[in-house]
């Protein structure tokens, strides 16, 4: 009889609950664990780290789709044995010291559907890693906790004595003991290296667009707040934003705002427990373009205050429309002093599924190549539609690009190895080495879902608008919002070691070897942080950024008057250019392979041009005027526009260990934004009446002041004492102004120092 019930339970429980590999999400309830991709083998004395297995179950509060779990094992080997022969097991830790193994450990929350991991009443076994005592079958004798809710979740650590002789490279099973139900399996790899992830002072590395447990519909889960933010850091990051979908905080909780106020909530405290690592609230906006089509925006808040920004989506935008568009979400971003940067803009493989109406951001440029016409690097073009309005360019004479949009995340979802999702496949890279790679294959750089592919077409956008840019900028002096800049996210849901992205409506489809961190973007902070990432956003929204999928090129332009970087533009007088000099920095590890290409880019009206650059130390100092007289053939534009950038490309060959890598070798990249300088021949005007304070220069059609501590620009006025309208940007202790629509002859500047209220007034000569 009790076989007969048994049958009948796992037909029954089959229906809502059937195994799956670690991808989510599928109908009803799953069980699935993560580890990290890549991690350090061992802490800066020597000792070995422990490994982190977080177990995350979801969706099992529909009806039958309860998950009655009786145990879990934990099998791990080396990567190159065929066989898991080590169980891990803690019968001989007593009760305390094998609780303080298990971290994150999920805790009621009736709103979010949250259930309480501590009355599992959890212990160790000879038989098993974990088993669970709360509730006791009289049918069966099996004892069990029943997970009823949508989430229920833990991770456990692996301690150095249970892993102690192992290989770097490592196997993880992990074995779901299911009561009345299909037992499950999830199969991981993780490498562990000497070394941490390149590292580069004052650059600190994050991961852009990273979807957590707030991210919920039919097709997409994400992991628990307090899990995402230790696996990245023990993945090598120092941040991240949290960008889940707008259109999701209305498919769990008790309401759209509660659950933002509780996301905001959660990173709040998190950020105060660690300092260490910074989490900052975004949100992926589900929008109308032009067209009325569905594509997403990578939403930051206010620099000034992370918290500030409002939930600003309708729940619309997956399986029902959405009331915001792409004008109404940048007016609303400008409201609150925060940023927009389009997500996946243009690539055809970044396109956004049909079945929820979606698309890409549109340019609506009639100089650039039509829709269907051959991009310049691989595919076609699909961004452009010439009867439809633009989703990028401002409809005022005076700027560029829309205000609020800052830029583009071009390098989305890292996908160099592609796994069939099915229930025959549970162990996606082969682990036993039975020969039957049809689990996993490695993806063709012609692959228009590889990630270089999507990142090159939308390179191509990127450049076509830097170059058209320059043209407008030096045309226009006085053009706003003419510059804007790119990054990098991973767009992993949910994942630390092997993507859980992609399920379609609970059909299947794929698995990439995409996680947190794969793709990053690294950003200059000189001064930290800041509290709650204050200074990142700053460092963004100024475009002081470099994207990675491993190693880091970066630069700084030093001078007596100033440090610049990457999104800054630079008035530089061509008498002092000597004087500023140009540092290039190029960091890489063994884990990335040794340093291939070294690049700079200049980029100017007529379009970009590659200059390799031969010396591949880490540090290399250049002086700028060398530098440029060699590029330009000693033919230095004077008073326009042109930018630097570079790029690195390293090469690791995987040798002997190609079949634990699944690929025989690889390249990785980094790419800079660029900096935007202009030379012209300065005068220097005497101070009238600042004691020497005030440094100031006036070139053909701008003019630059050196400002002394605390002092702020107030007005710029004629001889008359009638105010003049000058674009000023102020930044790095300067203010610069474009005067070229001015008359030529004298004028004043008004200064005022904030801390003593002293007023300083100083004579610009416009030429």
């Amino acid at each position: 009889m009790k076989k007969l019930f048994l049958v009948i339970a796992i037909l029954y429980n089959a229906v809502y609950l059937y195994a799956q590999d670690k991808q989510g999400n599928t109908v009803n309830a799953e069980i699935y664990a993560d580890a990290p991709y890549r991690m350090k083998i061992a802490d800066d004395n020597g000792n070995l780290n422990p490994i982190p297995i977080h177990i995350f179950a979801h969706d099992a509060d529909g009806t039958g789709a309860n998950i009655e779990l009786m145990s879990i094992d934990i099998y791990i080997k080396n990567a190159t044995d065929t066989n898991y022969s080590y169980l891990v097991t803690f019968d001989n830790y007593d009760i305390t010291q094998f609780k303080s193994l298990l971290i994150h450990k999920s805790p009621q929350n009736d709103d979010l559907s949250v259930q309480d991991f501590e009355s599992s009443d959890y212990q160790p076994s000879s038989e098993h890693t974990i088993v669970f005592k709360e509730t006791h079958d009289w049918l069966d004798g099996e004892d069990y906790v029943e997970i009823k809710r949508k989430f229920w979740y833990f991770t456990i650590l692996l301690p150095p004595d249970k892993i102690a002789g192992f290989d770097s490279i490592i196997d993880i099973k992990v074995y779901f003991n299911i009561d009345w139900s299909v037992d499950d399996e999830t199969n991981l790899r993780v490498f562990r290296y000497a070394n941490d992830v390149p590292k580069l002072k004052d650059w600190y590395r994050g991961d852009t667009h990273y979807h957590t447990i707030f991210t919920q519909n039919i097709a997409e889960t994400g992991e628990a707040l307090e899990a995402t933010g230790y696996f990245g850091r023990i993945t090598g990051l120092d941040w991240q934003f949290t960008s889940d979908h707008s259109c999701d905080f209305d498919n769990y909780g008790i309401g759209m705002q509660e659950n933002w106020n509780e996301l905001g909530s959660q990173i709040e405290q998190l950020n105060t427990l660690d300092t260490n690592y910074v989490m900052i609230r975004g949100i992926e906006m589900s929008i109308n373009n032009n067209g009325g089509y569905v594509v997403h925006a990578l939403t930051y808040p206010s620099a000034d205050d992370p918290f500030s920004m409002p939930y600003l989506g309708d729940g619309g935008g997956d399986s029902h429309e959405t009331g915001v568009n792409t004008d109404m979400l940048l007016d609303s971003v400008m409201k609150y002093h925060g940023m927009v940067f389009a997500a996946h803009p243009f690539a055809e493989y970044d396109k956004l599924p049909d079945v929820i109406n979606g698309s890409v951001w549109n340019i609506a440029d009639p100089d650039f190549l039509e829709n269907g016409s051959e991009a310049p690097s691989n595919g076609n073009i699909i961004c452009n539609d010439l009867s439809l309005p633009s989703d990028v360019f401002s409809d005022e004479a005076d700027k560029f690009f829309k205000d609020g949009l800052y830029g583009f995340q071009i390098w989305n979802l890292y996908n160099s190895l592609t796994t069939k999702d099915n229930d025959a496949f549970s162990d996606p890279y082969d682990a036993t080495h039975s020969g039957d790679f049809s689990a996993v294959s490695e993806l063709s750089l012609n692959d228009p879902y590889h990630h270089l592919y999507r990142l090159n077409q939308n390179f191509d956008v990127v450049k076509y608008l830097w170059k058209k840019a320059l043209l407008e900028k030096n045309a226009n002096p006085d053009l706003q919002n003419w510059k804007t800049y790119i990054i990098a996210g991973s767009d992993a849901h949910g994942s630390f070691n092997y993507s859980t992205t992609d399920m379609y409506y609970a059909f299947y489809g794929t698995i990439e070897d995409n996680a947190i961190g794969r793709l990053s973007t690294l950003v200059y902070l000189p001064d930290g942080k800041g509290e709650d990432g204050t200074n990142i956003l700053k460092a963004l929204k100024m475009g002081h950024a470099v994207l990675s999928d491993g190693p880091i090129i970066a630069y700084l332009i030093k001078s007596p008057f100033g440090t610049y970087t990457c999104g800054d533009d630079i008035f530089i007088d061509y008498n002092k250019l000597q004087d500023y000099t140009l540092e290039l920095f190029t960091v890489t590890e063994p884990e990335y392979g040794s340093k291939q290409n070294i690049t700079l880019v200049l980029g100017t009206e007529n379009g970009e041009y590659s200059y390799p650059v031969t010396n591949p130390a880490d540090t290399v100092e250049y002086n700028l005027y060398e530098l440029l007289n060699s590029i330009f053939l000693g033919n230095i534009p004077l008073n326009e526009y042109f930018y630097l950038r570079f790029e690195l490309e390293t090469y690791k060959d995987y040798g002997d260990k190609a079949f634990i890598y699944k690929k025989q070798d690889e390249n990785f990249y980094s790419f800079t934004n660029p900096v935007w300088m202009n030379i012209t021949e300065m005068t220097t005007v005497n101070e009238t009446n600042s004691n020497n304070k005030f440094k100031v220069y006036c070139g053909a059609g701008f003019v630059k002041i050196e400002l002394p501590e605390g002092y702020k620009f107030v007005t710029m006025y004629d001889v008359a004492g009638k105010p003049v309208n000058a674009a000023v940007n102020v930044y790095n202790g300067q203010v610069q102004m474009q005067t070229s629509n001015l008359p030529k002859g004298m004028y004043f500047a008004k200064f005022v120092n904030d801390l003593s209220g002293d007023v300083s007034v100083e004579k610009v000569m416009v030429r």
